[in-house]
């Protein structure tokens, strides 16, 4: 008849408690060799006799849990020859976590030699019992048992390894690793209990074995076996104080040496960063000299080109000039548009220098944008006697966001520089959709390519060709530029996300392309009609505005008066910041334009002033600063402008953001 097994939980919660002490023992004991630097031997022996000694407890305090129902007694020497497995598993254990595992394949032979310690533990201290009853073996859960203890025993090695290296100074990581190696060990002998069954006998246990109550001797092994464990404990603490005191003197004669260092340095320092204070006293100081002499400077020069390039507008749109009045204009209006450039050109360089350029998209009507691109350049090509193509494919988009100064600018760099080195021939401008390898199909990619059949470079020429104040071509041509153009050009397009590509042969023409990606916008019909027929503009319907104009040259407010008064605008004038202030409480005006550098009282102060006003706090205020830093700029919106328009006055935009401000609705020559 087989007989019914059972356990004692106290037993068994007993013996999994000395699993895990062992475990933890196991790791802490780990970490004191692996500070030795090799493993000694008198370490290596007393370590594997105090987890060996744990491992077996655990193992023999869970046999005594075990009951059948019939006296259980155990051979002496069978019992002792059963702790040497687990010694000499817990040896391997020990080595293995000390050096390491290289790969997969050492932790699974270390789990293997550890399990099958453990295993050859158990089964010999299985054959130790001596009971009135035959014991048989289910062998395919003793195989299951041997495999179980190869597995856990590779988790627990893995999960020491890993505490060890990650979170040696963490204890309750040691603990939890503890806590999982202790319930690994007991779980391998509590599967290889299940593979054994007894069937009663008549057969007594022979005179070698003894027979010892089952609490009594686990109170004995349990007790023994926490001894020995805190022995090593101690011991491992004694050497680690050791140890800490060591390095506690090293420190010490150590600290003596640095502090000398210390002051020294700090010496050393002190005398660097007085140097390094003045220098950048110094640096500030020249940087706000070289910014107060661009703002000033910047004021100076387009104060005068304001008035050239707007009546030299106001002349061109005049009915009765004959061609040759249009064609003296149209040079008199390039001129302008140069000397522009090149202070754009020295302003732009000033902020690439300091990175302060940035991007300001916007909606843009493609076509418009191009046609006008191009128109800039028909009748300098014309005057060189040189053919000027445009192609662009078919399916190109109506309306993409994107920063229409700065692509502008891009292209007219290009462009321009084509035409000044082409004599003979002809220069072409392509603009073309790229396959879409985008998965976002609300963009497009674009490539501009701008080619010439004219002097070309060398690949000398190639390589600097990007860099500040680098000229190529004769003399003639190098005198036309201030070098600056295609290095900015570079810095823009690479804030686009691209890059300028070139390919040249000296003597027979050269290509510049770059790539963008830009964002498509479904722009309204009335938004496409603005941006191509603002130059048909004669008035707008509805009742008479009221602007106030404020600028202290009066060549500025006259240009203004003359642009606006056509249209149907009530312009009223003021010469400085208190006489604007004034006449903006009594006049009520619907929208002011303001220049923001002005004697007595300035733009920016008077923008500040009216804002406290409660009648005028939300009228439309345009600043038009010939100064277009991007600094005055920020000063004129901070204090309340709605918008920035740098002089030379863009009469476009000016026009836009009137009608988007004041809600108008134009009147067309054509429709008239």
């Amino acid at each position: 008849m087989e007989l019914t097994s059972t356990y004692n939980p106290t037993l068994v919660s007993f013996s999994i408690f000395i699993a895990v002490i062992a475990a933890y023992t196991a790791l802490e004991l780990t970490e004191r060799i692996s500070e030795k630097g090799k493993i000694k031997l008198s370490w290596l022996i007393g370590s594997s006799l105090t987890m060996g000694t744990g491992v077996w407890a655990m193992h023999f305090v869970g046999m005594l849990a075990y009951s059948i129902g019939v006296p259980i007694n155990y051979d002496l020497t069978t019992v002792i020859i059963s702790w040497c497995p687990a010694i000499i598993a817990s040896g391997m254990v020990f080595y293995y976590l000390e050096r390491g595992f290289n790969n997969w394949f050492e932790l699974l032979w270390a789990g293997t030699l550890m399990g099958s310690g453990i295993g050859a533990m158990h089964y010999i201290g299985m054959v130790a019992m001596r009971v009135p009853a035959v014991m048989h073996y289910d062998y395919s859960v003793v195989a299951l048992s041997v495999v179980f203890a190869v597995i856990l025993s590779s988790v627990s090695l893995a999960t020491a390894n890993f505490v060890l290296k990650k979170f040696k100074e963490r204890e309750e990581m040691k603990i939890a690793g503890s806590f999982l190696m202790g319930t690994a060990i007991s779980g391998m002998h509590y599967i290889g209990m299940a593979a054994a069954h007894f069937t009663s006998s008549s057969l007594t246990p022979t005179r070698s074995s003894i027979r010892i109550a089952d609490t009594g001797l686990a109170s004995t092994i349990g007790t023994v076996t926490i001894i020995i464990i805190f022995a090593a404990l101690m011991a491992s603490m004694r050497e680690q104080k050791k140890d800490l005191q060591l390095m506690t003197k090293k420190l010490q004669n150590s600290y003596g040496l640095l502090e000398t260092v210390n002051q020294q340095l700090e010496q050393r320092v002190e005398k660097r960063t007085a140097q390094l204070k003045l220098a950048k006293e110094a640096a500030e100081a020249a940087n706000r000299a070289k910014e107060d002499f661009l703002v000033n400077i910047s004021h100076e020069l387009r104060t005068p080109l304001n008035t050239i390039n707007g009546y030299t507008k106001m002349l061109l749109r005049a009915p009765n000039l004959d061609q040759s009045q249009q064609l003296n204009l149209q040079v008199v209006k390039q001129s302008g548009t140069h000397l522009l450039t090149l202070i754009n050109d020295i302003l732009d360089f000033s902020k690439t220098q300091v990175n302060k350029i940035e991007l300001t998209p916007a909606p843009l009507h493609l076509p418009s944008f191009l046609s006008e691109v191009i128109g800039m350049f028909e009748i300098q090509a014309k005057e060189k006697g040189i053919v000027l193509g445009y192609q662009s494919d078919s399916d190109l988009p109506t309306g993409i966001v994107a920063d229409s100064k700065r692509l502008r600018q891009v292209l007219l760099n290009l462009l321009g520089n084509a035409i000044k080195f082409t004599d003979i021939g002809s220069v072409n401008f392509k603009v073309s959709k790229l396959p879409n390898t985008l998965v976002n199909s609300h963009q497009i990619t674009m490539r501009f390519e701008v080619s010439d059949t004219g002097v070309g470079m060398s690949k000398d020429a190639l390589s600097k060709i990007f860099q500040p104040f680098e000229q190529v071509g004769d003399r003639t041509s190098r005198n036309k530029g201030t070098g600056l153009g295609l290095s900015i050009s570079s810095k823009l397009v690479e804030l686009m996300g691209s890059k300028i590509c070139v390919k040249s042969e000296l003597g027979k023409g050269t290509t510049f392309w770059f790539d963008v990606t830009f964002d498509l916008v479904q722009l309204k019909i009335d938004q496409q009609k603005q941006q191509l027929n603002l130059s048909k503009i004669v008035g707008y319907q509805g009742n008479h505005r009221v602007l106030l104009v404020v600028d202290d040259r009066s060549e500025n407010r006259e240009l203004l008066r003359n642009i606006l008064t056509p249209l149907g605008f009530k312009i009223i004038e003021a010469t400085n910041g208190n006489e604007g202030l004034e006449k903006a409480i009594d006049g009520k005006p619907d929208l002011i334009l303001t220049d923001l550098m002005m004697p007595h009282k300035t733009g920016i102060t008077m923008v500040l002033d009216l804002r406290k006003i409660p009648e005028l706090k939300n009228t439309p205020i345009i600043a038009n600063s010939a100064s277009s830093l991007e600094i005055m700029k920020k000063k004129g919106l901070d204090a309340g402008c709605n918008v920035f328009l740098p002089k030379p006055i863009d009469e476009d935009k000016l026009l836009l953001h009137l009608q988007e401000y004041l809600n108008l609705e134009w009147i067309y020559k054509e429709n008239k």
